[in-house]
């Protein structure tokens, strides 16, 4: 029997058959913080005797580029402010810097919340020997954010300064949007990266145990929330992604609130902001959690109102002794009182034998049944001590380990970072000559300055690119220039190969295909043919004119008076051919003839000249005075100039405006039965067939594209 028997039993009592309560099993909290970062939470959380599970949803490592990192803080004197965004951004900066750095006093220093001035004060730099901005922790509803630690600025004292924004991958940009629109000129470095962790089949295994259990979710990034979201749904099943989105939730921030409900999380419940308010609030849904016991409540042993009572005593007995041992004499009402002393161990639980008082003869068989009852109880009472004594070991062993392998990891990083640095200085020692510190000194500052605003140049040398090449665009027209010019802009950005720039180098990429796929046509020859209508204008025959030529006609006008005409050379044919066939004597009718002939052509080419009958469908062509029709030619031309302007401007609109105007008086005033006219208005219809469309693109996606890169 164990030694924690209680010493007397009433039979008539219940609590004497039943087996002592269980205590309720607490809850389990999945902690979702970074492994590095969870153990003080966890430990907070079993200490009020929670239990925990870390499933962690963030992965924390220094950046690649430590060379921008330590450029950026090399002198942290010429900032009129730095800001820590969180105590990743600290603790990866600080040890980024070399052996031996110290902070300057006189440069302040801004962090989000209290775990970033102790992650501060863990390198030297703390009140009041430093300055350290933070937003305000004392207040109920205070909130730990960049729009509460911007509400602590002096913002008007940063206008034309220059501000250093430490800071993880991507992450907000409205602490430097706000600052910048302020006036304050801000750069921002890379301290660390977070990364989505990769749980394996164990872990996985571990959640769908805890799922079924009471448990709750600790949520303290909205990045955490929507990887845990996206993991989930890959990884569990439609009952348990639906058992996950209905667990208690509990956020510090209410940007992860409003993430969390956006993703389906049913039960989210807002803290505040720090570990205390997020402890407090997982306490009041857990409700009362007992302590592990270390013994078994005693087993009451007194019934007042009993008419019939047994004691069981253990007594020492030797292993060679008799089976049976004479009875006890029955023990006194005031002995039945009091519990008798625990006997002191000597012996082996077999050791001992019972003796009993029986105080009433008609119960003498069931006394039996009372003692397997009493070492039942007593059995299930030392399993349960032993069961939770074991528990309580475990949960201490793991703390104990979990412990020890933060430790590790902190010291094999200290390792790896003391290694890294032998490296370097072994290296340095190697290659360090007189004349090379000098030269590498120097290529360093050089380096710096250039590093310093290399994204800004290359963002500005690319915008004004694309200007120059959209200015020519729309001037000249000139869809090769412009296309050379966003290729030479595209193989740049490829060489820099800047997430930063992506978005840009796409938008370049649909301005290229929009002037590939500009139709190509003859401009200087279209612009040519205007050119020589333009010259043709002069020579053009109006319907006014009283005697419409043509090119060849014209030619030979001067020279009519002097060769004779036409019916002249008949008639002196008629009158020769006559004299040569006939004879003599018929020469006076002949030559009577031969004047009548002559006569009648003459008459002819006289009332010729006089009268002459046209069709004309514009009354007002035949009215222009000479006057008017050299205003007439004039407006023509311009009209012509005008329209090769347009062409040339690509102004498609008034281009075509002109051409139609100018077709309209060459129809309405000239003759257009003649040679002359028909050619102009033959060139002008091909310029307007080979000119398509005179619209180019704009490249305003590129230019929008890099303006807006340069306000991230």
């Amino acid at each position: 029997m164990d030694d924690h028997l209680p010493p007397r039993l009433s039979p008539s009592s219940p609590a004497s058959s039943t087996p002592p309560a269980q205590p309720a099993t607490p809850p389990v909290v999945v902690v979702t913080r970074p492994r590095a970062q969870a153990p003080m939470l966890v430990a907070a959380l079993e200490r009020h005797g929670l239990r925990t599970h870390q499933f962690p949803l963030l992965d924390i490592a220094p950046t690649p580029n430590l060379d921008d990192l330590r450029a950026a803080l090399g002198d942290p004197s010429r900032y009129s402010l730095v800001v820590f965004v969180s105590p990743n951004a600290v603790q990866q900066a600080f040890a980024a810097m070399p052996e031996g750095f110290r902070w300057p006093q006189e440069v302040p220093v801004a962090v989000v919340g209290p775990a970033s001035a102790l992650a501060l004060a863990q390198h030297g730099v703390a009140p009041p020997a430093h300055r350290v901005i933070q937003p305000d922790t004392h207040a109920d509803d205070a909130r730990q954010d960049s729009e509460a630690l911007y509400a602590r600025l002096d913002v008007p004292s940063l206008s034309g300064r220059e501000v250093l924004i430490v800071r993880g991958n991507g992450g907000r940009e409205w602490l430097a949007d706000q600052l910048r629109e302020a006036g304050a000129s801000v750069r921002t470095v890379e301290a660390y990266r977070r990364s989505v962790p990769v749980p394996d089949a164990a872990a996985w295994l571990a959640l769908r145990a805890v799922l079924p259990a009471r448990h709750a979710w600790t949520l303290t990034s909205s990045e955490a929330v929507r990887n845990l979201d996206e993991l989930a749904r890959a990884n569990l099943s439609p009952a348990d992604l639906d058992t996950l989105h209905g667990a208690p939730c509990f956020a510090s921030h209410a940007r992860i609130v409003e993430q969390a409900k956006s993703l389906g999380f049913r039960d989210v419940t807002l803290t505040g902001a720090g570990d205390d308010r997020l402890l407090a609030s997982v306490l009041a849904w857990a409700g009362p959690v007992s302590a592990p016991e270390h013994a078994p409540a005693a087993v009451s042993a007194e019934s007042k109102s009993s008419t019939s009572s047994f004691t069981v005593t253990q007594t020492p007995v030797p292993s060679a002794a008799p089976a049976s041992a004479p009875a006890s004499t029955p023990a006194p009402a005031s002995a039945a009182a009091k519990p008798s002393p625990a006997p002191a161990p000597a012996a082996p639980p077999a050791a001992f034998a019972p003796t009993m008082t029986v105080n009433h003869a008609p119960r003498r068989g069931g006394w039996l049944i009372w003692v397997v009852l009493v070492a039942v109880v007593a059995a299930v009472a030392a399993l349960q001590v032993r069961n939770e004594r074991l528990a309580r070991e475990i949960r201490q062993h793991a703390q104990t380990n979990e412990a020890l392998a933060q430790e590790m990891r902190v010291l094999s990083r200290a390792d790896q970072d003391s290694v890294s640095q032998l490296q370097q200085k072994f290296g340095a020692l190697d290659a360090r000559t007189a004349e090379t510190r000098d030269r590498q000194a120097a290529l360093e500052q050089a380096n710096q300055d250039l590093l310093r605003n290399r994204d800004d140049w290359q963002r500005a040398e690319i915008q004004r690119s694309l200007e120059v090449a959209a200015e020519q665009l729309q001037l000249t027209g000139n869809v090769a220039g412009a296309l050379a010019a966003l290729q030479t802009v595209d193989a740049r950005l490829a060489t820099l190969d800047k997430p930063q720039f992506n978005a840009v180098r796409r938008a370049v990429s649909r301005d290229m295909a929009k002037l590939k796929a500009m139709p190509s046509f003859d401009l200087a020859g279209a612009a040519l043919r205007l050119d020589d209508a333009i010259n043709a204008v002069d020579t053009l025959p109006l319907i006014s004119s009283a005697q419409p030529l043509e090119a060849e006609q014209a030619a030979q006008a001067p020279h009519a008076a002097a060769k004779p005409t036409k019916n002249a050379k008949a008639h002196a044919a008629a009158a020769s051919a006559p004299a040569a066939s006939t004879p003599p004597n018929a020469g006076w009718s002949v030559g009577v003839r031969a004047w009548w002939a002559r006569l009648w052509n003459d008459v002819r080419d006289e009332l010729g000249q006089i009268v002459q009958v046209r069709r004309v469908d514009q009354t007002e062509a035949l009215l222009l005075s000479s006057d008017q029709a050299w205003f007439l030619r004039e407006n023509l031309k311009l009209r012509l100039m005008n329209a090769r302007l347009a062409l040339l401007s690509r102004n498609d609109a008034v281009f075509r405006a002109d051409l139609g105007r100018a077709d309209t008086l060459l129809a309405r005033y000239f003759d257009t039965q003649s040679s002359r006219v028909t050619t102009v208005q033959n060139q002008l219809s091909q310029v307007r067939a080979t000119a398509g469309t005179l619209q180019v693109p704009t490249l305003a996606d590129s230019l929008a594209a890099v303006r807006g890169s340069g306000k991230e």
